[in-house]
């Protein structure tokens, strides 16, 4: 019988981008070079404490599925749960 191994939040948020998290002067530089990129997924590395208070290290994945979900600004999120990926999504609450 498959168990749950580790807690995961998905999340989907709507009016934020990848782009939002970009330097605008350096998506400018890629335009003007005429390079067609478009940037679908970011990860960040974030550190915690586990229950044993040994500092650890977990992902946030941040990606648009598709070329619509770019367009229209959708946002999937993917991060284990933990105080901190919490407060990192109460931030992405802010910017909408």
């Amino acid at each position: 019988m498959p168990k749950v191994i580790k807690k995961q939040e998905v999340l989907c948020f709507e009016g934020i981008s990848i782009l939002d998290f970009l330097d605008k002067t350096f998506l400018e530089k890629i335009k003007s070079e005429g390079i067609d990129i478009k940037p679908i997924s970011i990860v960040f590395i974030v550190k915690d404490k586990d229950n044993k208070n040994n500092e650890i290290a977990f992902p946030i994945i941040l990606a648009h599925e598709n070329e619509q979900e770019f367009k229209d600004k959708v946002i999937h999120i993917n991060a284990p749960s933990s105080i901190n990926s919490e407060k990192f999504i109460k931030l992405l609450e802010e910017l909408e």
